[in-house]
């Protein structure tokens, strides 16, 4: 099972790693919940598609929504993911990682799924595969799929 989930999940990556449509079809939290749906039939996904056009919108509806971390954990719970540790995820759990902006004060927060060795985070110019092990900043939300 793990190694089919391991196919699955290099397949899924290959394939949000080649679409350039972003923020139509994959931003962070909808390669997420993309992945999601993939592995759980129970997952709807229908309340995540075509809500998000660009940075502005996603903004206002992350807002509307208490916050990214708010949405996700909310989320999450109704669709009775169960959280865990970073350092327990397991192959092709889900997370958010937060980063300090460079320029700007704040933090950015990405979508992040563990692969064999990293988490993988979908940017606007491809996948992202940060360490697990060696990055300096571990997912401070994590969830099993």
């Amino acid at each position: 099972m793990a190694s089919d989930r391991a196919d699955r999940l290099a397949l899924y990556l290959d394939e949000a790693e080649a679409d350039s449509r972003f923020w139509e079809r994959s931003h962070c939290l909808l390669f997420l919940a993309r992945w999601a749906a993939q592995e759980r039939a129970e997952f709807g996904l229908g309340p995540y598609l075509g809500r998000c056009s660009g940075p502005i919108s996603a903004a206002r509806i992350l807002k509307l929504e208490g916050g990214i971390d708010a949405f996700v954990s909310r989320e999450a719970e109704r669709n009775d993911l169960r959280p865990v540790e970073a350092a327990a995820a397991r192959l092709g759990s889900i997370g958010l990682i937060r980063v300090q902006r460079e320029r700007k004060p704040g933090f950015l927060t990405f979508g992040c799924i563990r692969t064999p060795q990293s988490w993988a985070i979908r940017a606007s110019d491809g996948l992202v595969r940060l360490h697990a092990e060696t990055i300096r900043v571990q997912p401070h939300l994590v969830w099993e799929i």
